[in-house]
């Protein structure tokens, strides 16, 4: 790298402060430093997870609808009513998977209501 690509200030170059051109070295340097810094900030285990399936859901997102969310010019009644209609649809899932849950381990719902004292209500 040349020395004279750098348009570093005389202060710069002097406290080693400089760009790659003047300071190689220490340019590297400080990008290693800066690069385990950022690692260090990165998440791990289920955020790391919930991190890639955004991004891959980002990519499903762009080639269904050939745009980003960010880029989307919906208005925002229309926003609140596809996160309306996301909510319900999880709802369905939950409420489908409790019932697989229930029947592998025999939960009885109505049992428990009684037990709480809310049969009369029920």
């Amino acid at each position: 790298m040349s020395k004279d690509k750098c348009i570093c200030t005389f202060s710069q170059r002097m406290t080693g402060d400089g760009c790659r051109y003047c300071n190689p070295q220490e340019y590297i340097d400080v990008l290693h430093e800066r690069i385990e810094e950022d690692e260090k900030g990165k998440p791990s285990g289920t955020e790391a997870q919930v991190c890639e399936d955004i991004a891959r859901r980002q990519q499903f997102g762009l080639h269904k609808y050939g745009t980003t969310v960010a880029q989307n010019p919906l208005e925002l009644r229309q926003w609140l009513k596809h996160a309306y209609e996301e909510a319900l649809d999880q709802a369905i899932y939950l409420r489908r998977a409790m019932a697989e849950i229930d029947a592998i381990t025999g939960h009885d719902e109505l049992a428990d209501m009684v037990r709480a004292g809310k049969g009369a209500q029920a």
